[in-house]
């Protein structure tokens, strides 16, 4: 008895699941009849008012270019992208920091800062201690957000826009956004700014590039070795070169660069052992 309760069970299920389908197909065969009557009809009142062909025609045809070509469109962009993303790596793959991770590349550029600030500044290295130790923070940090912030916010460009913290808190809160540095960082900073040195322009062009070997290519963007961040390792060795100042020379701590190798940014470490002012 039980067997045969479980065999009219499971026929029960069947039927219902059987009838379940016969119910869909005859939802969707009476929606597509009801699709054909309502375009049949359509068509008649067109030919009935020409007229009308001035509105539905060009929405029809452009809904129609839209679902046959808009996919096909997207797809032709990516091909595109990823042949320049092929083509900029072929460029510079034979450049000798293509397979240096992102922090190495920093490391360099931050190690071409300190030559530029020993070269120019050499009797007030103490200034530029406390920025030091924020650049060099890329090397051994994962918040990568929160280092640009702080870096940002520490260029000249930003702490000479304001005449006071002040000012600067009260523009970052109108427009929706935070002070990523302390009065006592910013006022610091202001008072070495301001002293508008002749070489400072030199100097804030190598800070430039600290920065943008980070963020070019940077998040959805970023392609495995970041090709285009090179062009700041080159655009800092041509600042060196132009003005004289000595490329970096310690031979140990060049030698940890080249060989700090990664796609992106590879595993962090204590960059400050590297420098040559702290």
């Amino acid at each position: 008895m039980d067997t045969l309760s479980g065999h009219r069970v499971e026929k029960g299920k069947k039927l219902m699941k059987n009838r379940k389908k016969l119910q869909i197909k005859i939802i969707v065969l009476v929606l597509c009849l009801l699709l054909i009557i309502a375009v049949i009809l359509l068509l008649v009142l067109i030919c009935q008012h020409l007229w009308l062909l001035f509105f539905v025609g060009p929405l029809s045809f452009y809904a129609l270019y839209r679902f046959c070509f808009g996919s096909s469109e997207k797809r032709k962009q990516a091909r595109e992208r990823k042949a320049a993303i092929k083509a900029e790596r072929r460029q510079w793959r034979e450049h000798s920091f293509f397979s240096v991770s992102k922090r190495g590349r920093a490391a360099y550029l931050i190690l071409c800062f300190e030559e530029s600030l020993k070269f120019y500044d050499s009797e007030n290295l103490d200034s530029w201690k406390w920025l030091l130790g924020e650049l060099w923070q890329i090397t051994s940090t994962w918040d990568i957000d929160g280092w640009v912030g702080r870096v940002c916010d520490a260029s000249q460009e930003t702490v000479l826009e304001y005449h006071s913290y002040q000012d600067w808190e009260e523009h970052t809160k109108n427009v929706g956004s935070w002070c990523n540095l302390s009065e006592e960082e910013f006022v610091s900073l202001q008072q070495l700014y301001r002293q508008n040195r002749p070489f400072f322009p030199v100097i804030y062009g190598l800070y430039e590039t600290i920065l943008d070997v980070i963020i070019l290519d940077w998040g959805e963007l970023e392609t495995n070795h970041t090709p285009s961040a090179l062009s700041a390792v080159e655009q800092a060795q041509h600042i060196l070169t132009e003005h004289g100042i000595p490329f970096p020379q310690d031979q140990r701590a060049l030698n940890f660069i080249m060989n700090h190798r990664d796609g992106h940014y590879g595993e962090p470490f204590d960059g400050i052992l590297l420098s040559s002012v702290l």
